[in-house]
This record gives structure tokens, C-alpha cells and sequence, in this order.
């Protein structure tokens, strides 16, 4: 079998270079040196050459095929679905030669091609979902297929459609070695804080958290999903973002880069002032305790260490969202001291912060992985990979102008920016207003790039030290006993674990060690009722040791937090409205009622004279129950005066917005009563957290006494999902 192919040399190499005659013509990109050129008509000879045939990818339209020189073409085999965190290389299907033996005619299929592309689209959709389906056909995915196959040809080709066509190959070889670009990445992302306002993200494993930016990454800035890595609390099966874990992967990450990489650290999360120092806030970070927090000046320590030519420091800090609110502390604005520290990078590296001074980064209900973040995905996800360079650093400078400005895509909506992002949001009645900025110089010069040297192994996070086993033992007794679903219905409460909390005590646990039960005392039925009555009224799933009494009393209650909607959409007929506003305040009135009765049974004169008796634990579970409780009735006061708000007037409702959203103040508006339980809980949760300073009941004290217990309107786009 035999072809007509081009004898030429590249223009910027000079290596000899072997190319079918049909690619004369067409934009090319040398296999040794990766660069681009002309193709021209050089010394046509016959060669007999093996010819390869990448596996094709269905396409729900006709694609213009390549004239290949085999007669018959191998037959098509159903793709395999791609693992969800990586994208697989193209099988290569290579005919035999002559020298392999006779190879017996086969009849053609009397089946038009464009039935084999139906059926093979079909298949697509039967094995994966519409999502899957739709990420298989996105253009990009055959251009980072390619980007990581493990084939190693002289010279790939870009026909007019701009999809790619790899010539003639040699025997395979590892695309660390060959085919890879020297780029790798770090995401970290802190979402559910333990003591400090949440940042909304979004799940893992969707298309509206960071795992979207890190694929956007891995296909459009060519970076190998083996040098990209997420870490966060909203991926099941991740590390947790905690200090330690968050230092050593920091630290391995830019140890292990080599001089030729570009790399690039991005976090998402909050960032505060220890005094004069700045700092990240790791997961399990205190505001008020600098010990743990991570030190700006340790990360900027590591990249000043790091041999990579590029290295690029995203600060995506000072998340703040109007739907959520201020739910606990952490969401302030960017303040001046932590900007110029931000700004004070080491010689070499490049800090992109998504906004400046007293400005936020913003969440909004279009946007929930952050304004920023879904800027970023938006500009990146147009790149066209056949534009970037091995060799080139990634062009930070560029893509921040179009994150805020903004960029016309042809045949496809305009991608706006941050201003026109933010149009709808504000906070504390303003306008919200973000721009990002890149400070600090690239590399002055590209260098060159070695494809034959070794690429640093698969990008993985530290493990996370193991907690003493009698500490996790005590935890898990005080959770058993005490554990309640959060305050606010809807929010799950996924930082309460083990291995997220402050190490407890070796004296601490001894002081409190479990003791033999004894007489179960009236006290201890109380406070064991009023935690079964908190599971019942929420919608939360409950521990699975109490779980037949939480649905008992669910059937006996019939009233649970299900009534507390935190959205409503504007309505078509006010009257009805009206009325259904008021159905919601009379079922949460019911719940009150139940929870109510705890309450004055904890408190009353005989109940405390109990307390007295009781084992320093249960005098802990106690006086914590009576706090919780409190927390809870002055939240749902609350909620019934911001409901009868919106029965009397509805709230200004901001340009494509069709509803209204609850979220999380810090300032209450309910009625005297519920004030004043708000502030008795407070005391409560206060006192207890200093008299067992460093036990399970002052961690969970903390949290609830920073949760704020206030509800404001703000308009919303609704919730995306």
C-alpha cells in the first residue's frame, strides 16, 4: 500500500519531516518543536507507510472526512465512556502492513454513514447521561483527546473547520514525555467553614463548582488532568481543606514542578488580618486565633522556592453572596492592609485577586460558583487549544481584560462582564461593584520547552493527620448524645466531622470521659426529648441510634421546618399570595408550639436543681440543649415577622429578577420576645464554650453562637440548579 506524502523540513527546527501530499496548504504544527506554520508542496515521493486512523468520535453532524490511503477502512468501534476525572486519549487503530500477511477482502457495508453516526450517537446517550453526551460532542473534547494521546507523530495539520489531522506516527510513546503540555494546576476551594461564613461554590461533581474551572482548564490552557488537582470539602472522597492539608499539597505541589512547567494556585475562600500579618482561612480557621490560620507569606514562600518559569497565585477571597447573606463572619469586604500584602508577591510571581479594595467577590443565584470564577470558565472555555503554545506561559493579563470586559463569541450569546454580571446584586442597599486585577510580571521571555523530560507525577493532596483515637472517641460520644441539625432549614451541615475539628485535650478527655450510666434521670430524658423534638420539626436526615423516635414523633407532630420557604417568586395574583403566606406562618407556628414546651421544661426551678447533681458531661449537655433550643425559637420568630413583612409589601425587585430570597442577617427584626431569646442564647453559648474551653461542647457552642440568627429580603434570579 502506498501514498503520496511531502519531504520537507520544519522552518523553526530544521528536523526532516514526512507529510501526506493532502496536507499541502493547511496550517501545521511541528511534532519535535510545536510549532506552527505553512505546509507547502515540497519533494512528493511514493513512501509505503503504515497509516493510523484515529478512532472516531461520534458527531451529531457530518464531519468532512480525510482521504485516507487504506482501501478499506478499519471497522468503527463504540467509544468508551470517559472517567468523569479525565479525559481519555483517542484508541489508534492501526492496518497491518503487507509484510503481515494476505488480508482478505471484505464486502462493504450496504449501511449509509449516516446511520452508523446516528447509532453511534444513540450509544453515547445509552451509556451516559444527556450531560456526558453533551461534554463528548463539545468541540474541545477532540482537541484535548488529541493533547493527551499517546501517539507521537512528525506533523499534525488544522484543516478549515479548525479540527486537526495527525500524520504518519511512530511507535507509541508516554505522553508525559511528548505530547503533554508543561502546565500544571492546584484548586483549592473551602466551602462549608465551620465557624466562618459559607461560599457557595456549588456540589462537587456539577458544572457550578470548581471542578468546571479545573476541566475548562485541563481543555482549553492544554493542562494534563494528571497535573491538575482539586481540593475541597464539596468533593466526596477529597482531602479536607484543612491548614496542615492545605500547606503540604501547597508545598509538594511546587517542590515537584519543574524549571519548564507554568503553574497555577488558585483558592477560593476566605482570607483575613492576624494582626499584621494576612492570611488564608483554612476550613477549621478561627478569625480571632492566628495559630489557625495559613499565613500568606508561607504560600508565597513556597513559589518563590519553586523552579517553575510561570507561577500564578489566584486569591478568590472575600466571597460574599446577597441570597446567602452573612450567615456567620468572613464575608467582609477586601480591606487595604490585606490587598497591599496581596499585592507584595515575590519576584516572579503573578497574584490575580478577582476584586480591589472594599470590594467582594461576589455569588449571585446565575452565577453560585462566584462571579469570578464563572468569568473565568466563561473566557477560558473559548480559548481554541490549536492557539496555545507549548512553549508560551498562559496569558493571565489577557484573559483578566476579558473577564471585565467581557467577549463576543461568534454564533453564541456575548460573554458579559463582571459589571454586567453584577447588575442585579447588591449589598447593604448598594450597588455591587468587582474588578480583578493582575499584579506582579510573567516570565520577561519563553523558553524552551524539553519534551523528552519526565513529567512530575500525578498532582495529589497531602493526607490529613490522624486525630488521637481517644479524642475521636469522645467527639463521637458527645455528638451522639448532643448533635442537632442546623438552625437554619435547607443548610446542610457537612463541617461537623471529626477529622475537621480542633484536637481535643488529653486532660480535656479525661475530665470528661464517659462514666457508667447509672439511673437515667429526669434530666437526661428531658434533654434526650428536646434533641428528638429538634430532629423531628427539620427536614434533616437524624442519626440513625434515634431515628425510629424522630419519625414517631414527626407522625405525632405533623409540623415540621418544611413550612419555612426561603423563596417566593413574584406573584401573578396578590390575594392568593397573601394567603398562602399566612398558611406558611400558621404550620410554623405549630412547630414553635412543640419546641416551646422543651423549653420550659429545661427551665424549670426543679430541672435546674437537677443539673446540680448531674456529671460535669450532662451538666454540659444541659446547659448546651437549653442554648440550642433558644437559638431555634428566636429563628423562627423571626421568621414569622419577616413573613409578615412581605404579606404587607413586597420588597424592590431588581432587573431580571422574578422573586425573593431569604438570607442571613446579622441584625434581627423580630418581635421583643425572640430578641431576647437570640441574646439569651448567646450568653449561653458563650459561657459554656469559656468554662469547657477546648471540649466538643465549646467547638459547637462557637459555631452556633456565631451563626446569625437576623433575616433580611433581597431579590433573586431564584435558585439554579
Amino acid at each position: 500500500m502506498s501514498s503520496d506524502s511531502i519531504t520537507m523540513r520544519c522552518p523553526h527546527c530544521q528536523a526532516a519531516l514526512r507529510v501526506p501530499a493532502t496536507f499541502a496548504g493547511k496550517a501545521g504544527r511541528c511534532r519535535k518543536c510545536q510549532s506552527q506554520f505553512q505546509i507547502t508542496a515540497g519533494n512528493s515521493q511514493a513512501a509505503t507507510v503504515p497509516a493510523p486512523q484515529p478512532a472516531k468520535i461520534p458527531q451529531p453532524q457530518a464531519v468532512k472526512k480525510v482521504a485516507a490511503p487504506a482501501p478499506q477502512p478499519p471497522k468503527a468501534t463504540p467509544p468508551s465512556p470517559p472517567p468523569v476525572t479525565s479525559i481519555p486519549a483517542p484508541a489508534i487503530t492501526t492496518q497491518p502492513s503487507k509484510a503481515a500477511g494476505p488480508i482478505k477482502a471484505k464486502r462493504k457495508s450496504a449501511v449509509p454513514q449516516s446511520a452508523w453516526v446516528v447509532l453511534g450517537c444513540m450509544t453515547v446517550l445509552a451509556l451516559g447521561s444527556g450531560g456526558y453526551a453533551a461534554y463528548l460532542f463539545n468541540p474541545s473534547f477532540a482537541a484535548v483527546a488529541h493533547h493527551e494521546a499517546t501517539e507521537s507523530t512528525d506533523i499534525e495539520a488544522t484543516d478549515a473547520k479548525g479540527g486537526k489531522t495527525a500524520a504518519k506516527g511512530k511507535e507509541a510513546a508516554p505522553a508525559a514525555a511528548k505530547g503533554a503540555f508543561p502546565r500544571r494546576a492546584l484548586f483549592i476551594a473551602v466551602n462549608n467553614y465551620l465557624f466562618n461564613n459559607p461560599v457557595q461554590q456549588g456540589p462537587g461533581n456539577s458544572w457550578k463548582g470548581l471542578d468546571k474551572l479545573k476541566r475548562s482548564f485541563e481543555v482549553n490552557l492544554r493542562i494534563p488532568s494528571s497535573q491538575a488537582l482539586q481540593l475541597t470539602d464539596a468533593v466526596p472522597g477529597s482531602q479536607p481543606p484543612t491548614k496542615s492539608v492545605i500547606e503540604k499539597t501547597v508545598t509538594e505541589f511546587t517542590k515537584s514542578s519543574r524549571s519548564q512547567d507554568c503553574i497555577v494556585v488558585w483558592f477560593t475562600g476566605h482570607a483575613a488580618m492576624a494582626g499584621d500579618k494576612a492570611c488564608l482561612v483554612p476550613i477549621e480557621g478561627e478569625l480571632d486565633n492566628a495559630a489557625s490560620l495559613i499565613p500568606l507569606e508561607t504560600i508565597y514562600k513556597d513559589l518563590k522556592e519553586c523552579k517553575a518559569r510561570q507561577k500564578v497565585l489566584v486569591l478568590d477571597v472575600c466571597h460574599y453572596s446577597p441570597s446567602v447573606g452573612q450567615e456567620r463572619p468572613g464575608s467582609d469586604p477586601l480591606s487595604e492592609a490585606l490587598e497591599k500584602q496581596a499585592k507584595a508577591a515575590p519576584e516572579g510571581v503573578q497574584v490575580w485577586l478577582p476584586c480591589q479594595k472594599d470590594q467582594n467577590s461576589f455569588e449571585t443565584d446565575e452565577d453560585p460558583m462566584g462571579v469570578f470564577a464563572a468569568a473565568v470558565n466563561d473566557v477560558v472555555a473559548q480559548q481554541v487549544p490549536a492557539n496555545e503554545q507549548r512553549d508560551h506561559a498562559i496569558d493571565i493579563e489577557r484573559i483578566n481584560s476579558l473577564v471585565n470586559k467581557g467577549m463576543a463569541v461568534a454564533n453564541k450569546p456575548p460573554i458579559p462582564g463582571l459589571k454586567d454580571r453584577l447588575e442585579a446584586a447588591k449589598r447593604d442597599g448598594k450597588q455591587a461593584v468587582m474588578v480583578s486585577a493582575v499584579f506582579g510580571k510573567g516570565p520577561a521571555s519563553v523558553g524552551a520547552v524539553d519534551p523528552e523530560e519526565p513529567m512530575p507525577d500525578k498532582v495529589q493532596a497531602a493526607a490529613a493527620t490522624k486525630p488521637d483515637p481517644a479524642s475521636v472517641a469522645l467527639m463521637n460520644e458527645v455528638f451522639k448524645e448532643i448533635s442537632t441539625p442546623p438552625i437554619k432549614q435547607g443548610h446542610e451541615d457537612r463541617a461537623l466531622r471529626v477529622e475537621l475539628l480542633p484536637p481535643i485535650p488529653n486532660e480535656i478527655v479525661k475530665e470528661y470521659a464517659i462514666a457508667a450510666e447509672g439511673e437515667d434521670t429526669e434530666l437526661r430524658k428531658a434533654v434526650r426529648n428536646a434533641r428528638v423534638n429538634l430532629w423531628a420539626v427539620s427536614n434533616s436526615e437524624p442519626p440513625a441510634d434515634i431515628k425510629a423516635k424522630v419519625l414517631e414523633a414527626r407522625g405525632r407532630n405533623k409540623k415540621s421546618l418544611d413550612a419555612l420557604v426561603d423563596y417566593y417568586g413574584k406573584p401573578a395574583e396578590e390575594n392568593r399570595f397573601k394567603a398562602d403566606v399566612f398558611k406558611n406562618q400558621q404550620d410554623v407556628a405549630g412547630v414553635y408550639l412543640v419546641l416551646e414546651e422543651d423549653l420550659e421544661n429545661l427551665t424549670t426551678d426543679e430541672m435546674k436543681k437537677e443539673s446540680l447533681k448531674e456529671t460535669k458531661r450532662w451538666q454540659a449537655n444541659y446547659r448546651y440543649m437549653i442554648s440550642r433550643i433558644e437559638s431555634q425559637i428566636a429563628y423562627i420568630l423571626e421568621y414569622q415577622t419577616v413573613l409578615g413583612s412581605i404579606r404587607k409589601e413586597f420588597p424592590p425587585l431588581e432587573k431580571n429578577h422574578n422573586g425573593w430570597r431569604l438570607a442571613s442577617s446579622v441584625k434581627l427584626r423580630g418581635d421583643r420576645k425572640g430578641q431576647q431569646l437570640a441574646k439569651s442564647a448567646g450568653t449561653g453559648f458563650d459561657k459554656l464554650g469559656k468554662e469547657t474551653a477546648g471540649s466538643p461542647w465549646a467547638i459547637l457552642a462557637k459555631r452556633d453562637r456565631l451563626t446569625a440568627l437576623g433575616l433580611e429580603w433581597q431579590s433573586s434570579a431564584g435558585r439554579k440548579e
